[in-house]
């Protein structure tokens, strides 16, 4: 009678370090180095020292030498919401874009002509969501913003109103008429 190799074999878990017997099919196949699937789902990674610091708590932790290439500022960041704080107004200045806080206020038309005018667009009036509504300068100058200039618009009129005064020499040339309901009051 032939003998036939044993189908198991004695091996310390490379975890916990328990004696258990692995099938000489795995082993044989690099694998059978752990006695149980909560061993080998906890036997942890590897753990790098910390090598940086979070620009904005001061927690340290690891980044590795490819990430820590690619960082344009030197800064670096232990969380995406904690880098995205540090870019807002008042974070650090180092890693805002050049045209913040240079803001003059000329921006004020939208909060004058949302109080002056009903929150809807004056062309279709669409009201639904009140935040997305633009305000329109009706001769093209945005500087001028006086309230006989200003009108609220949807951004599909609003765009539809630039469109057309962008195209209508175009349109005009090739004979095209466009439709009635796109045409600016």
């Amino acid at each position: 009678m032939q003998s036939h190799a044993p189908k198991t074999v004695q091996r310390n878990c490379a975890r916990c370090g328990q004696t258990f017997d692995a099938p000489m099919r795995d082993v044989k196949r690099g694998r059978g180095t752990f006695c149980s699937l909560h061993c080998a789902n906890n036997r942890g990674s590897k753990h790098h020292a910390p090598n940086v610091s979070c620009a904005l708590c001061g927690r340290a932790f690891f980044l590795s030498p490819s990430r820590h290439r690619i960082s344009k500022s030197g800064l670096f960041f232990c969380c995406r919401s904690h880098k995205d704080a540090a870019q807002r107004l008042g974070g650090i200045k180092a890693i805002q874009p050049a045209h913040y806080g240079t803001g003059d206020g000329s921006n004020a038309y939208r909060a004058l002509a949302f109080s002056l005018f009903p929150l809807r667009c004056i062309q279709c009036g669409y009201k639904r969501f009140p935040a997305v509504l633009q305000v329109h300068h009706k001769d093209g100058d945005r500087n001028n913003n006086e309230a006989s200039n200003l009108e609220i618009r949807c951004p599909t009129c609003h765009a539809e109103e630039h469109f057309i005064k962008r195209t209508k020499p175009a349109v005009e040339l090739a004979g095209v008429e466009p439709a009635a309901s796109t045409l600016p009051r």
